[in-house]
């Protein structure tokens, strides 16, 4: 979306550098009062395509609920019910759900 006052594509100076002009995008918040304000300004490096950010945060999801089975099946006193997507072999890497985890979630376990 066009900035309001400074138009699409946008070039800002940071105080850091006001002889390097940085290229900015501006993004329009669906929901202005949850983000709390109407736009922003972004450098395209701070950019991600929709599909790879719902990968990403479906394959965080996937790690983190295989470490959540881990640790309700290793902490129980009483069997589970056995439920055949979320026990066994991981549908994503094959892994068993309670080998270690490696990546950003390790530090969870």
């Amino acid at each position: 979306s066009a900035h309001p006052k400074r138009g699409h594509p946008s070039f800002i100076s940071k105080p850091s550098a006001p002889e390097r002009p940085q290229l900015t995008v501006c993004v329009v918040f669906d929901d202005p009062a949850a983000a709390g304000e109407r736009s922003a300004l972004i450098e395209p490096r701070f950019l991600v395509p929709y599909q790879q950010a719902m990968r990403d945060m479906s394959e965080n999801l996937s790690e983190m609920l295989d470490v959540l089975m881990c640790k309700v099946s290793t902490s129980a006193e009483e069997e589970l019910p056995q439920i055949p997507e979320l026990v066994g072999p991981s549908a994503i890497g094959g892994a068993s759900v309670c080998e270690p985890v490696a990546g950003p979630l390790a530090d969870t376990v």
